[in-house]
């Protein structure tokens, strides 16, 4: 499903989202049964409720005396029965559904691996179908096979088949193309081609309709939202992510559709968790797992335990953490899902660590990488390697820890930058013929020195330099290196001011800094007003102009020994050292001032940009050492200038307000 995130340096751990392309496939389709099995309204009716619960519509499908007996209809069953198992999550019995009911069509189809690449074999020439609608249905059995293989942990046997589906039904039935665009697109997330993946959701997206009645659900631009998210979110962008997510939640509302509605709160659930808003994280889990008890889909249940788990050691319970996160790899086992059980390995690992118990992180490491597929899960690969390193650095095998890094840092690069593989052998020729020329300097030298030893000393010395050189070179760039990591831990992506956890840092050392100079420190919190409804009118671009030229107007205004760092979505703090209160007044004021001018920077007429303010300013007399410890008097301070801006805010917004 979605990524995991640990704590540790990154989100580590992708874990690919196959149950989504169950909700597209559904609403894409409906359309085309409704059409091709006029007299079937049975079949269409247990159709329409896998949107809502699975596992009743299995429990119907188990009394076949009822049911329609005719080719067609049978293989319309199978599909019903392999799509229910895919929402369930269980790969294995969708395939063998998937594969029974293209039997039915087509006893020639050859359902053995070893031939998907071959066209005959997915498409024999005795199976040419003269209806419409079994060609249709035909396809789409193949894509749900598609879907269970992927979902299996066999991304590269579902990629073939996705391929030349989607070429096939791309002149044949727009629903049905969509439908495989979709299964191509989130086969290609699993295998980390995240641009092709975006280009191919991206199509299916304008394509569809922004039709959100419940009438006539099929193919709105609702259901692909929550898939477009997907690739934002494995790319490390949950900001963008959470709007696509927050799309597919309110569609899903709307259409009171339980079962999709629980996996898009996960999603938005998991990104909120990625931006540090954990209570709204909890909160959407708790709803998410709630939904799925509801409807009785155990791997919902599952997935939902797992991300609870990874909320409970954000906030360092830990043995709560290791029971939801047991019962949830419980869950997983029964489907055999090798993606989450390989997580929540790498989870209780993480745990381990965190508490010194070493020999029970390096069991659960080696039990997770019992479930990795190097070739079909690229991106687990990197992740394995990653944790690795985290393990060697807890066991102080830091030269190992450190080139591990620096290759999982490498690679990361290289996706980002989208090399070909073919570029990347001719690089590798390359270094290997640099290889080959370097030793065979080196048995030059070697004869040469039994020859003469003087010119031998001066290609040593040569040869010293050059080592010399490169060493320094080496140590540059690692200074570099670990001053840009430095960096990433300590800026905003997107104001390029400092984040929420290094501007309390900061106010923690000039707390201190005040103490020993027995100077007033000034501390902020400014708000800007109405941002939510400038999202909402303007747009998200707009949004983000607004926050980056309010990070340009505070850095041009603020003195060099003041700190400024974002907090929140539009939330800052401001620190102001070695100012009383009528400084720090002044100076905000003219910070408001400047504020309200980036409305015309935008040159939008009807865009006003304000910003309220609370201030307090501590002085060395107002600790006490007995009473209070440093951080709880700090957290207590913050909360009187929260108060005070709220103040603000109720007094009508553009003005400051005190402690």
């Amino acid at each position: 499903m979605f990524k995991l995130a640990y704590k540790v340096l990154k989100s580590f751990i992708v874990i690919p989202v196959k149950r989504l392309s169950f909700f597209f496939a559904i609403t894409s389709a409906l359309a085309v049964v409704q059409e091709g099995w006029q007299n079937e309204t049975q079949l269409v009716a247990y159709y329409q409720a896998l949107r809502d619960d699975p596992n009743q519509v299995l429990r119907q499908l188990e009394d076949t005396s009822s049911l329609p007996v005719k080719g067609p209809s049978r293989a319309f069953i199978q599909l019903i029965k392999s799509q229910a198992h895919i929402a369930l999550v269980y790969p294995e019995k969708a395939i063998i559904s998937a594969d029974e009911g293209v039997a039915i069509l087509c006893p020639e189809y050859r359902s053995d691996l070893a031939s998907v690449n071959k066209k005959d074999s997915l498409f024999p020439e005795e199976c040419n179908q003269s209806n419409q609608g079994n060609q249709i249905l035909y396809l789409r059995l193949l894509l749900s096979k598609a879907s269970a293989l992927d979902l299996k942990g066999n991304a590269r046997e579902g990629v073939l088949i996705a391929e030349q589906v989607t070429n096939m039904a791309k002149n044949l039935d727009e629903a049905v193309y969509l439908e495989s665009l979709v299964t191509y697109g989130l086969i290609q997330i699993s295998l980390a081609k995240y641009i092709s993946a975006y280009e191919m959701l991206l199509e299916a997206y304008q394509r569809a309709p922004d039709n959100l009645s419940k009438d006539h659900p099929w193919q709105s631009k609702g259901d692909i939202a929550g898939l477009l998210a997907l690739v934002f979110e494995y790319r490390g962008e949950p900001e963008v992510a959470i709007r696509y997510f927050e799309e597919a939640v309110n569609h899903y509302r709307l259409l009171s559709q339980r079962l999709e509605l629980s996996i898009a709160l996960y999603g938005s659930a998991r990104a909120n968790n990625r931006l540090k808003n954990y209570h709204t994280a909890e909160l959407q889990f708790q709803e998410s797992l709630n939904l799925a008890r509801e409807i009785k889909d155990q791997q919902g249940v599952a997935y939902s335990l797992q991300e609870l788990g990874g909320v409970l050691i954000a906030q360092e319970k830990y043995e709560a953490a290791i029971d939801v996160l047991k019962q949830a790899s419980d869950k997983f086992a029964e489907s055999n899902n090798p993606y989450m059980l390989f997580g929540i390995n790498l989870k209780l690992s993480h745990i381990a660590i965190l508490q010194e118990r070493l020999i029970d992180a390096e069991l659960y490491f080696s039990k997770a990488l019992t479930f990795l597929d190097s070739d079909n899960m690229p991106e687990h690969k990197l992740q394995a390697l990653e944790h690795g390193a985290n393990l060697a650095a807890a066991n102080q095998q830091y030269e190992k820890a450190f080139r591990d890094l620096s290759e999982v840092s490498r690679q990361r690069r290289e996706q980002n930058r989208q090399q070909s593989f073919s570029r990347l052998q001719d690089i590798y020729a390359e270094y290997l013929t640099s290889q080959q020329k370097k030793s065979m300097q080196l048995q030059q030298l070697a004869l040469q020195r039994a020859e003469d030893q003087k010119r031998f000393m001066s290609i040593g010395i040569a040869l010293l330099l050059v080592i010399a050189i490169l060493l320094s070179l080496f140590l540059f760039r690692s200074f570099r290196y670990r001053r840009t990591l430095q960096q990433m831990a300590e800026v905003d992506g997107l104001t390029k001011l400092f984040n929420r956890r290094h501007i309390y840092h900061l106010l923690a050392q000039r707390f201190e800094l005040m103490r020993r100079l027995k100077s007033p420190l000034a501390i902020a919190l400014l708000d800007l007003d109405h941002f939510k409804q400038i999202n909402d009118s303007f747009g998200h671009s707009v949004g983000d102009q607004v926050l980056k030229l309010f990070a340009e107007v505070a850095r041009a205004r603020l003195r060099q020994s003041d700190a400024i760092g974002r907090v929140g979505g539009e939330e800052f703090m401001v620190l102001l050292p070695n100012t009383d209160e009528k400084g720090a007044i002044r100076l905000l004021e003219s910070l408001l001032s400047d504020i309200r001018q980036i409305s015309s920077k935008l040159d939008l007429a009807t865009l006003n940009v304000s910003c309220s303010a609370g201030i307090g300013v501590l002085t060395p007399s107002e600790f006490n050492d007995e009473s209070h410890t440093v951080q709880t008097y700090i957290a207590s301070y913050l909360k009187q200038i929260d108060q005070a801006l709220y103040k603000a805010k109720a007094l009508g917004r553009d003005r400051i307000e005190t402690v």
